[in-house]
């Protein structure tokens, strides 16, 4: 057959096209379809169903790759949100310890938050 050397997405292209072709032809004169040699119109239905699989297979390997590639980079990315909530969650508790070991010192820094905004306030109004 001469389809047999076209590549898979031109062999698909062209044989859709011909069973487009054919069932509007069909549709247009239902009476050709009675005049068409019998076993040769199953042959093409045959082609036709032949080249759906075939595309259906070759797409179905296309999403299983690209399945595998996104778990893959799922995989990674929860590997990596793993290590940054640890490496989170120990900053915390440095930073917890930290304002926990000098309790003179979180004091004031409450008590000078606690002040900043009338300090601001008058220095906003001119007073």
């Amino acid at each position: 057959e001469p389809l047999t050397f076209l590549e898979h997405e031109e062999r698909n292209c062209l044989v859709t096209l011909m069973e487009d072709e054919l069932q509007a032809l069909f549709s247009e004169k239902p009476e050709l379809e009675l005049m068409v040699n019998e076993k040769e119109y199953i042959r093409l239905q045959e082609l036709f169903k032949k080249e759906r699989l075939g595309s259906l297979e070759r797409e179905v390997v296309k999403l299983t790759e690209t399945l595998d590639e996104l778990t893959n980079q799922v995989t990674l990315l929860e590997a990596e949100n793993e290590k940054l909530t640890k490496k989170h969650a120990k900053e915390m508790r440095r930073a917890s310890a930290s304002s926990t070991s000098s309790p003179g010192t979180s004091s004031r820094t409450l008590w000078q938050d606690q002040r900043t905004p009338s300090v601001e306030r008058q220095r906003g109004t001119g007073e």
